[in-house]
């Protein structure tokens, strides 16, 4: 969700977050520039982000007063780790969104070879170890 002015303002915060499903996920508070303010996590999306506009925190207040968009959708999926190969797992509930971002994520992450990069700094972790 873009607004051109700040989430400070309570309503439009509270209209954002009523939107918000009550499944666990992600969410990004970004800046005007689309830059990250915060990433967090919740069990209950809709819960944890009700949460921001009773929040007493100056830091959170300051957060809040920069922010400009809101997003859970974003990123659909991420890599399971400790697998031999490349493996990407996502909330069922995901939308369309959420679904091409990790489709694109894991396209980078096996462009860019991660799995590769990933043995052979454990790799030279153990030689460098013994």
């Amino acid at each position: 969700m873009w607004y051109n002015r700040s989430l400070m303002d309570t309503l439009r915060l509270k209209s954002a977050v009523r939107k918000a499903p009550k499944t666990p996920g992600v969410y990004f508070w970004r800046d005007g520039a689309g830059r990250p303010l915060y990433i967090g996590k919740a069990g209950n999306l809709r819960s944890r982000l009700s949460s921001y506009p009773k929040a007493a925190d100056t830091r959170i207040r300051a957060m809040l007063h920069e922010a400009r968009t809101l997003d859970w959708e974003e990123y659909g999926g991420v890599p399971l780790m400790g697998v031999n190969g490349v493996c990407f797992i996502g909330h069922g509930a995901s939308g369309a969104k959420a679904f091409h971002s990790a489709i694109r994520a894991l396209a980078t992450f096996v462009e860019r070879r991660v799995n590769e990069h990933i043995r052979e700094e454990i790799l030279s972790d153990d030689v460098t170890a013994a």
